[in-house]
């Protein structure tokens, strides 16, 4: 019994990612070549580009056997979809509370003048310390 193609092509995905899963290693890089680490886009490797490709492969694999009926592949999809929707309706709700708040907050707010800490130390000692047995 012979592999399909879909099954061949998951399988040369996943070879290939599993060759390249060290994505975030440091580079070694020459002693006089100093790292930037203030740029503005960021630098990106051959090797995660072929980690992306792989596991686009691997998704378009998927879809294409979920396309055609197969509901393992289906699971699989929709194991993969539900985390990464709530992650990111979360991260939206995250920013529109986060905007809200930043536009209310004040940030020269001083503490309450009864407050143990208005002089910026330490409140008074209420409870004495325990002894501990020598």
């Amino acid at each position: 019994m012979g592999l399909s193609r879909a099954d061949t092509i998951l399988a040369v995905a996943a070879l290939i990612l599993l060759r390249f899963l060290p994505v975030f290693a440091p580079l070694n890089t020459s002693s006089t070549e100093p790292v930037l680490r203030s740029r503005l886009l960021p630098r990106i490797s051959f090797r995660f580009l072929l980690l992306l490709t792989a596991v686009a492969a691997i998704l378009a694999t998927l879809a294409r056997l979920a396309g055609d009926g197969g509901a393992f592949a289906r699971a699989i999809l929709f194991g993969i979809a539900v985390p990464l929707s709530v992650l990111g309706v979360g991260g939206i709700l995250f920013l529109f509370s986060w905007t809200a708040a930043s536009l209310t907050l004040e940030t020269n707010e001083l503490p309450p003048r009864d407050s143990p800490f208005a002089e910026g130390q330490l409140p008074p000692q209420t409870l004495p310390p325990r002894d501990r047995p020598s």
